[in-house]
């Protein structure tokens, strides 16, 4: 199933999939092994992840769904080909659903919009996101060794997508802290090895240890590294423990700049006793934890240290860890009215914490943008904007088409982080959508600018956001 090109419309393959449903309820109830049900379950994944279901389903499809539900595990394999779980409300409960189907339900159950098309979904997909996780979570508590509820855990594990909850702007805290319950369950927690105690710190300094992925040329590395290497040596003890080596100038720099650099071996059993004969005292796990199943995330379910912090220069939101004591984050950024938005204790700092060390990577631009190339007016105010076109909410698409009919001789530059996954595969209908909002507000099109040509340096984005 791929995206429809401009010769075919997207009603035109609902009509097809609505067809197929109808089909798919009628399958004979006594072969659920059949090598066409096998197919019927790879096209409900390959449907979810189409972009399909990302439009607003019409109550005549709401209630198809529900009526084919009705009909046994066909009936709902045809229902999860028709609607998508985050907007119909009315999904069975997993208890109503076959053991053997469990995985794909599961993963239809999570399966994220490609981009959000309307007014509420962000509110509608956080939602849904919610109540689908509790209910998880209770069955994974209540009997984790059953094979349907592995099957359900793992298939949650496999493809949750937290970024998409991010679009709206919401409260992740019990997003959060359910995942991280599901995660804890996965990794078969070990209690032993640790000592619970602080070690006396009379006459020494302060351990610390920054625990992440990589020392790479990444945003995430960049942003860490100003939140050690002008700590004062007589103080602060500071170790760097990493999944993975990297050979470039970022880790060539961290292992100057710390007390003692370590690459934690393959093994999770093995890095969790790395960890605790290292002795520390303040763990900083640097890497972004809400929602994540890597292996800093499957790190962080352990208690390592006797302080536990993670910071907003790699987290935009809460981790939901109970692990977690501290979130470190700057004054200025609005948090302490939202403490509740966060399972940790707040630290606040004075100034911006996400700020980047990007002297170590010295490059010049491969192009040179002009606004003539981009088919903007010299004289225009130009608005610019990098993101991932699938992170960009419908209400901020209609807030920007407000303020383009209040400002006439402005024009709006966008350019895709990931160009070729903008709007979920497809920056033509990314751009659709925009041109309705747009049209609302009485706003030519041509104030509209896409540009997708590669950039593919720091300094690349440098010059091409230069042209606002």
């Amino acid at each position: 199933v791929g995206q429809p090109d401009r010769s075919q419309s997207w009603e035109d393959l609902r009509e097809a999939v609505r067809l197929s449903a109808t089909a798919v309820s009628q399958l004979p109830r006594q072969q659920p092994q059949s090598s066409v049900v096998a197919e019927v379950r790879a096209l409900v994944r390959e449907i979810s992840a189409s972009g399909l279901h990302d439009f607003s389903a019409s109550e005549r499809e709401l209630a198809a769904a529900s009526a084919l539900a009705r009909q046994g595990w066909p009936g709902l394999l045809g229902a999860m080909l028709l609607a998508p779980a985050w907007q119909w409300s009315a999904a069975p409960a997993l208890e109503s659903v076959p053991d053997w189907l469990w995985g794909d339900y599961t993963a239809w159950l999570f399966a994220a919009p490609k981009l959000f098309t309307a007014s509420g979904h962000t509110e509608s997909y956080a939602a849904h996101v919610e109540r689908r996780l509790g209910e998880l979570v209770r069955w994974v508590d209540r009997n984790p060794g059953a094979v349907a509820v592995r099957a359900a855990l793992e298939s949650y594990l496999s493809g949750v997508d937290f970024a998409r909850l991010r679009v709206g702007g919401a409260s992740l805290r019990r997003h959060a802290e359910l995942h991280a319950r599901l995660l804890a369950r996965s990794v078969r927690k070990t209690s032993g090895g640790y000592d619970q105690f602080a070690s006396l710190r009379a006459g020494r300094a302060l351990r610390v240890g920054f625990i992440v992925e990589a020392f790479d040329a990444s945003a995430a590395s960049l942003a860490t590294l100003p939140l050690f290497e002008q700590l004062e040596a007589e103080r602060f003890e500071v170790e760097c423990f990493v999944l993975q080596a990297a050979d470039v100038a970022t880790e060539q720099h961290t292992r100057q700049r710390v007390k003692r650099f370590h690459v934690l071996p393959s093994g999770p059993a093995e890095q969790l006793s790395a960890l605790w004969a290292a002795g520390l005292d303040v763990a900083v796990f640097a890497s972004a934890l809400a929602g994540s199943t890597g292996g800093v995330a499957r790190l962080a379910a352990h208690r390592v240290a006797p302080l536990q912090v993670a910071t907003a220069a790699t987290n935009f939101s809460t981790t939901g860890f109970p692990e977690i004591d501290l979130f470190v984050t700057g004054a200025n950024a609005g948090v302490a009215e939202t403490a509740d938005h966060f399972s940790e204790r707040l630290a606040l700092v004075p100034g911006p914490l996400r700020v980047f060390n990007h002297d170590l990577i010295v490059e010049a631009p491969g192009i040179a943008v002009t606004r003539a190339d981009l088919g903007l007016p010299d004289d225009a105010v130009v608005l610019v904007a990098m993101a991932d076109f699938s992170d960009i909410a419908p209400e901020t698409r209609q807030a920007w088409a407000r303020l383009l009919a209040t400002i006439p001789q402005a024009y709006l530059l966008l350019h895709p982080v990931a160009p070729e996954s903008a709007g979920g595969g497809s920056t033509g209908r990314f751009c659709g959508e925009f041109d309705r909002a747009l049209a609302n507000q009485g706003v030519g099109g041509e104030r509209l600018v896409i540009a997708t040509a590669p950039l593919a340096s720091r300094a690349d984005r440098k010059e091409f956001l230069g042209v606002a």
